[in-house]
């Protein structure tokens, strides 16, 4: 017997081949099983992509009709001509899988929508007579083929990428079936070149769906019919609030202090103090009134359900969620400060409000007046500005009751007497009046305007 050329005996060396040749074998099982479990993994993720494809191509395409079929109004998902419009891009989209006699291996999974398509075929046949009508009634033969062949498009890429788990599996490949029925020259440029990508096929779609929306809410935007006698009363009305807005944060700042202020104030000042501190208040109001208005005109201008849907959406969820704790964390905080410290949290203070008209404004002017629209941006800017005149209010009458290490101290002058700052602070110049408030107690010192000589900063020593 001869020796084994390893230097072992007969028996071991043939014992060491055979675990080299199981090992190997045992690479190639768990090689194969690892194979088999990414592309089963990638599968389950693609299926779900594939089925957002089949859904944005069949939305882009009821989208594109729809102007064709109403009379442009917005979408309406209760209404019978949306209901047939909706059965017939899905028979048309799905119909070269609703006519084969079974679905590959592996087909159903990634084609999700069409599978489903297919099995309520079987069971429930489409009306296709009376989808033939309502297209050849509505001349939507073109639009109809171009989505159809997307759709098939859809497919094939869907084909392309189970194909090698097909041929894993040693199952039938329905690449090339899907292949003809894809007229490739009447794609769109964009999908034309290779190599074909499913990424690139749902940004175009996703273009599509977009244009297609934007087209339809640019007809049906909310639009408000001003006329010159609403622009002139609107004049009329800012006039009016700024002169109450003015008279009162002046009077906050009196009843705050213990200052008479109607003996020392007049209207002028009023005009004067709204023109010059609460017009910024009214400008974010009007900003407030005009995204209200926005947000408003676009709710239904492309469905008319949308606003309902939204709300049923993450987003729309979320949003609530967002304003409900906001305002209600405003409204404990502003509460919690105020007995604790004693005093206003002007952030808190601004929260709760703002949340608390967003609440009640719009409801108002939908119950109690004619013209919602116009009377709820109305409300709005009177409503928001009052709230910022109160909240800026608040905040002055705190600064003032408080030494501020920011602004230099400033020297008032005048003819028989000089008062500095920080010990003594002014509270207010009129037209006939300058009032100025001792820090330490409170006490309040009205000189003659004509007096005053000057207003300087101090300069250090």
């Amino acid at each position: 017997m001869t020796e084994d050329p390893s230097g072992g005996p007969p028996s071991e060396s043939a014992s060491l081949a055979q675990l080299g040749r199981s090992l190997i074998g045992l690479r190639i099982v768990l090689q194969s099983l690892l194979r088999f479990y990414f592309l089963i993994w990638r599968l389950r993720w693609r299926s779900r992509y594939f089925m957002r494809l089949c859904a944005t191509c069949h939305m882009a395409c009821l989208f594109e009709i729809w102007p064709k079929v109403s009379d442009g109004g917005p979408l309406d998902s209760d209404s019978h001509v949306y209901k047939q419009a909706h059965e017939a891009v899905g028979y048309y989209l799905m119909r070269s899988s609703t006519s084969r006699t079974k679905f590959a291996a592996f087909e159903p999974r990634i084609l999700g929508w069409n599978y489903l398509a297919w099995h309520l075929a079987q069971t429930n046949p489409p009306e296709a007579q009376k989808h033939f009508r309502f297209m050849r009634k509505h001349r939507l033969a073109r639009i109809i083929r171009y989505y159809e062949n997307i759709q098939n498009y859809i497919n094939y890429l869907a084909a392309s990428e189970i194909e090698p788990l097909q041929q894993l599996g040693n199952e039938a490949t329905t690449r090339e079936d899907w292949k003809l029925k894809v007229d490739f020259d009447q794609l769109p440029a964009e999908l034309k070149t290779k190599p074909h990508s499913a990424r690139r096929l749902s940004s175009f779609l996703r273009k599509k769906l977009r244009s297609a929306r934007g087209a339809i809410a640019i007809k049906n935007y909310l639009k408000v019919d001003f006329t010159l006698s609403d622009i002139s009363s609107f004049i009329a009305i800012s006039g009016a609030l700024l002169l109450l807005l003015g008279f009162g944060r002046i009077a906050l700042l009196g009843w705050s202090f213990g200052v008479p202020f109607s003996r020392y104030f007049s209207t002028t000042d009023y005009v004067a103090s709204g023109l010059g501190e609460i017009y910024g208040y009214l400008g974010s109001a009007l900003l407030s009134a005009t995204l209200a208005f926005l947000r408003l005109a676009t709710a239904t201008a492309v469905s008319v359900q949308e606003p309902e849907i939204y709300q049923r959406t993450w987003s729309g969820r979320s949003e609530r969620w967002i304003l409900h704790s906001l305002g209600i964390s405003g409204v404990v905080a502003l509460v919690v400060v105020g007995l604790r410290d004693h005093r206003v949290d002007t952030l808190s203070l601004a929260i709760a409000m703002y949340y608390l008209l967003s609440l009640t404004v719009w409801n108002v002017s939908v119950r109690f007046f004619k013209d919602p629209l116009k009377a709820g941006m109305l409300l709005v800017i009177i409503a928001a500005s009052s709230a910022s005149t109160l909240v800026g209010t608040v905040r002055e009458i705190q600064a003032m009751t408080e030494v501020s290490l920011k602004e230099p101290p400033r020297t008032i002058r005048f003819t028989d007497a000089t008062y500095d700052e920080p010990s003594w602070r002014v509270f207010a110049i009129t037209n006939n009046f300058v009032l100025l408030r001792r820090h330490s107690d409170g006490v309040l010192v009205v000189k003659a305007r004509t007096d005053l000589k000057s207003i300087e900063d101090q300069t250090p020593r």
